[in-house]
């Protein structure tokens, strides 16, 4: 099972914005514990229309020193998106 929220949600300067969303994964049929994830995510659109989305996923295991992020950025046309979060 999956749970996820935005905790935060703030516009940006530029007509974008910034949002923190969490994440944690379960299985409730094991004795596993649950796993959590943090994703800073940032939205905006560009003049001639294309969709930005920049992602840095922030994970922590045992504290700061242990953890690690990746980010990544997609572009396109923001017609072809669907709205987030679903309706």
């Amino acid at each position: 099972n999956t749970y996820a929220t935005i905790k935060s949600y703030n516009p940006a300067g530029n007509g974008g914005t910034i949002e923190l969303v969490y994440m944690q994964t379960f299985a409730p049929t094991t004795l596993a514990p649950a796993r959590d994830f943090w994703t800073l995510r940032y939205t905006t659109s560009l003049e001639n229309g294309s969709l930005v989305v920049c992602e840095r996923s922030l994970r922590f295991w045992r504290g700061p020193e242990s953890s690690y992020s990746y980010s990544v950025c997609k572009r396109g046309n923001a017609t072809k998106w669907l709205p987030y979060p679903p309706l």
